[in-house]
């Protein structure tokens, strides 16, 4: 089974991390990404109604271009961890991120005894039983493994510290637009609580040398010179929508 290449590889590179999150389960959606030029595609489970088998068909599609395959998942939906890594997804993002309690419950989940409580068998990952599943394999596939911390509400700002202190988060996401529902002030993203909240997970982040990962919603918006950039797909089409009748002959 061909592997897309790993998402930290590409963050340990100084380049900026391109990409796009979406609820379509579609696997031909995921191949033309992926020729596009984006580096990873995060399915968004945690808004969209996708079945298991679903999510798989789509680490296949990703595996065949080249793109790694990530899950945004909530707190209530870390029972589909195992399935979605047993398919070769390349990692989760844990949505609404409260504290470190919430990272250690996802790391049980996705790991190995001693380390979590995950099961081994023959899945795709282990190629249907033909890969012996020996304590090195375990550790790798472990190690393997993306973690985003998804910041989005007062209390996972203010365990930030923590969060990014965490061993096993590779990358600090911001959900600005759920931040600013739980701050009182929806919508309202260039407030300057939320400003606040984008430069105090920066420089989290910056402490233990972790990257931060920016929404970007406009061309021309700011996104803080974060290396990792995520944008929806309706995002684009408004860009490409905008830059044609800019552009009208």
């Amino acid at each position: 089974m061909a592997r897309a290449p790993r998402l930290a590889a590409r963050i340990a590179k100084p380049d900026p991390v391109l990409g796009i999150i979406s609820g379509h389960v579609e696997p031909a959606l995921i191949e033309l990404i992926a020729q596009a030029g984006y580096d990873f595609y995060v399915i968004d489970v945690e808004h969209c109604s996708a079945s298991d088998r679903e999510l798989e068909e789509c680490v296949r599609a990703g595996d065949a271009a080249g793109i790694p395959i990530l899950a945004r998942l909530n707190r209530s939906e870390l029972h589909r961890v195992p399935h979605f890594l047993d398919a070769g997804g390349d990692g989760i993002i844990l949505a609404h991120t409260m504290g470190v309690d919430d990272i250690d419950t996802l790391v049980a989940e996705c790991s190995y005894p001693p380390n979590g409580k995950r099961g081994a068998s023959t899945t795709r990952i282990a190629r249907y039983g033909f890969e012996p599943t020996t304590e090195e394999w375990l550790r790798a596939e472990e190690a393997a493994l993306f973690i985003g911390a998804l910041i989005e509400e007062p209390e996972g700002l203010e365990a930030v510290d923590r969060i990014a202190a965490h061993p096993a988060v590779d990358v600090l996401f911001v959900g600005t637009r759920d931040l600013s529902l739980a701050l009182g002030i929806p919508g309202d993203l260039g407030n300057t609580r939320i400003v606040a909240a984008m430069r105090e997970v920066e420089a989290a982040a910056a402490k233990y040398r972790k990257p931060v990962a920016a929404m970007v919603r406009q061309i021309a918006s700011s996104h803080g010179g974060a290396q990792v950039r995520l944008v929806g797909i309706g995002a684009i089409l408004k860009y490409a929508v905008d830059a044609l009748r800019e552009h009208a002959l």
